[in-house]
């Protein structure tokens, strides 16, 4: 027989055509999966995430470590993708970690659309913690209160009733009938307000320090005179002083009054400053006694060295002006040049204020001394 008969046919079965191209199919078999195996980008692996930890709000740069990174990789965090994603070598790479809101999220690398290798659980997002604050005293009104919450404004009353207490009354006034503060430019108008009362008192809250402009915030917004914090439910506390969250100085001055006689003559001992009305009676100036009363006539020079530089004050009247020294106990508080009272500070020389509630007036320390507690 044959090999191939008259009809073409390899051994008279197989058609010679047929069995050419099945042998080249399986000649060709191996050389292209070698091809493919040559030439096929090798597998991409990410072996490590650093950091696996970031903070909500906290630039950071997400390291990969892995293996056959290549250009134009395209990266993705959760549903996000990075403004930019850097491929250093075949085994790093980096992106600037997207804001996201805190959550566990997977890191996926794309070539064009066809995603080519997935970790999960990659990253966590944390929300940032509260910054620091720091205990301070607000001197100044609840105001805006009814009646029966009024009377409930004592030390130690925390407020709101709920929760983390915001506001922690120090030392409180009795409630008084309430008024809204009008301003307008430099006039300002204090009317009635009906059915609504006020209460003068201290409190501590935690406020946050800004070192760039060196104020202290709360709920936003740096702590002035004459802010209106809000309490809870319509309460309002309008802040007049502040002062740090500490016992205080006890001190004892001297200060020698100068005035009208007339107005000398209503000082007594035991009169009171008017900071006690502020909820501050634990700290307002005291009268203790008074002695050395002098009458002048005619012109007097009184040096004041409260400013800078030293003021002279000259004072003409056409008959008398008085002088009285008294001594005076209050609680000062610390301050960069030493002990202030009402901003003022302690030491001989300063101006010095007494506001009664039937008087004010006017003098300077001559001396002052620190009480034992």
């Amino acid at each position: 027989m044959s090999i191939v008969d008259d009809r073409g046919r390899l051994f008279g079965r197989f058609n010679l055509i047929d069995a050419s191209v099945v042998a080249a199919v399986v000649l060709l078999l191996p050389v292209g999966y070698a091809a493919y195996a040559l030439f096929r980008p090798p597998p991409l692996r990410i072996t490590a995430v650093e950091p696996k930890r970031v903070v909500k709000g906290v630039a950071t740069h997400v390291r990969l470590t892995g293996e056959h990174f290549r250009p134009y990789l395209r990266a993705e965090i959760g549903r996000l993708q990075p403004s930019r994603f850097l491929i250093e070598t075949p085994t790093t790479g980096e992106f600037a970690m997207p804001d996201m809101e805190p959550g566990t999220y997977d890191v996926a690398l794309f070539d064009e659309a066809e995603e080519v290798v997935r970790v999960k659980d990659a990253i966590t997002v944390v929300a940032a913690a509260p910054p620091p604050t720091i205990s301070m005293q607000l001197v100044g009104m609840f105001t805006n209160l009814d009646e029966a919450t009024a009377r409930t404004v004592k030390p130690g009353r925390r407020f709101p009733d709920r929760g983390d207490a915001t506001f922690e009354v120090v030392t409180a006034s009795a409630p008084i009938p309430d008024i809204r503060r009008i301003r307008m430019g430099t006039m300002i108008v204090d009317a009635p307000a009906a059915a609504t009362w006020r209460v003068p008192a201290a409190v501590r809250v935690g406020c946050i320090f800004n070192f760039e402009n060196q104020s202290c915030g709360f709920s936003g917004s740096p702590i002035v005179p004459g802010l209106a914090l809000p309490v809870a439910g319509g309460v309002r506390f309008i802040v007049e002083e502040v002062r740090a969250d500490a016992p205080g100085l006890p001190m004892e001055v001297t200060v020698r009054f100068m005035g009208r006689p007339e107005v000398l003559d209503l000082i007594k001992g035991g009169d009171v400053d008017r900071l006690a009305d502020d909820g501050n009676g634990g700290r307002a100036a005291r009268i203790v006694s008074m002695g050395n009363r002098q009458t002048v006539a005619g012109e007097t020079l009184v040096k004041m060295t409260g400013g800078q530089p030293p003021i002279d004050v000259t004072t003409q009247t056409p008959d008398r002006v008085a002088t009285v020294e008294a001594v005076i106990r209050l609680v000062a508080e610390a301050g960069p040049a030493g002990p202030t009272y009402r901003t003022n500070v302690l030491k001989p020389g300063s101006l010095f204020t007494f506001d009664a509630a039937s008087y004010v007036v006017h003098g300077s320390v001559l001396r002052s001394a620190r009480l034992a507690k």
